[in-house]
């Protein structure tokens, strides 16, 4: 029996569906039961915080801890978070703890980032990650002291791509609707330049199979992961020819939405030694949320 929180978010519901086809228990605790889960699954109802002090998972054989802020404040993202990490610290006894962090808290960095590549959090958000990131490190080895039977796995993840609407962790619904208003997008420098830029992503299908499998993780530590890498442009133009927009992209002047100009790629050679092999497509997932709209 596994503990999610988060159970509502992209990464939780791509989570759930994976694991009941494959027959894994889960338990729960959340504020509604927004996917239909409360006969498939141990669900509570109610607010994490107020609940978790309290609640009783003496039966749980791991722990996936999807949950986060995205207000970007420090009483929330750090103080609050952070909260509710230490009180669910408290109830792993054993089995591996999951950990969703973030690619944010890496330094801007032409080349692809591995693990040890320079950590620069800007905003709360990522602060909180990595704040939480240590806090779970320093716990596993005050509690287990080194036993690698109970394993601490952070997943640090890219851009998350996923074709289901009005998820909060949505990449996609902000692109599809400013497109289908026919806005245009520019970037200040020249084209070639311009098609370099981008970020790497992971779907959901390959995110809750990397979650999964951090269950069964023989060995502690901190990993990469992601699907692929996608150009801004790229992801643009399709979007742009599925829809029939009017929109256009300018490159070298100042006429719409302004893009990022930045590359962010992650190198996830650590967990691919793991055995992870991706198999989500970018552009089946655009062409599966156009159409689910």
């Amino acid at each position: 029996m596994i503990f999610v929180t988060g159970i509502n978010g992209a990464a939780g519901r791509a989570v759930a569906e994976h694991a009941l086809e494959r027959g894994i228990g889960l338990m729960a605790i959340s504020r509604s039961d927004r996917l239909g889960l409360s006969d498939k699954i141990q669900l509570v109802i109610g607010d994490l915080k107020r609940l978790l002090p309290k609640a009783n998972l003496k039966r749980a054989s791991g722990i996936l801890h999807l949950a986060a802020s995205r207000a970007n404040t420090l009483e929330d993202d750090v103080l609050g978070d952070l909260t509710t990490l230490s009180q669910l610290l408290r109830h792993w006894r054993s089995g591996n703890f999951v950990f969703t962090s973030s690619q944010i808290v890496y330094s801007e960095s032409s080349e692809p980032i591995g693990e040890d590549g320079v950590c620069d959090p800007v905003n709360w958000y990522a602060a909180g990650k990595m704040m939480s990131e240590t806090l779970i490190q320093a716990y596993h080895k005050q509690r287990f002291d080194g036993d690698e039977r109970a394993c601490r796995v952070v997943f640090r993840l890219p851009l998350l791509l996923n074709a289901h609407w009005n998820q909060t962790e949505q990449a996609l619904q902000n692109y599809v609707e400013l497109v289908r208003s026919n806005r245009d997008f520019y970037w200040e420098c020249a084209e070639e330049l311009a098609r370099s830029y981008g970020t790497s992503w992971i779907g959901e299908d390959d995110l809750a199979s990397c979650l999964l499998s951090g269950l069964q993780a023989s060995r502690s530590g901190v990993y990469n992961i992601q699907s692929g890498y996608l150009a801004w442009v790229d992801i643009l133009e399709e979007l742009i020819r599925r829809i029939n927009s009017q929109s256009r992209i300018h490159f070298g002047n100042r006429r719409g939405v302004r893009m990022p100009h930045s590359r962010v790629q992650l190198d996830c050679s650590k967990w691919e030694a793991e055995g992870f092999r991706a198999k989500d497509n970018w552009r089946e997932i655009v062409a599966r949320f156009l159409a689910a709209d």
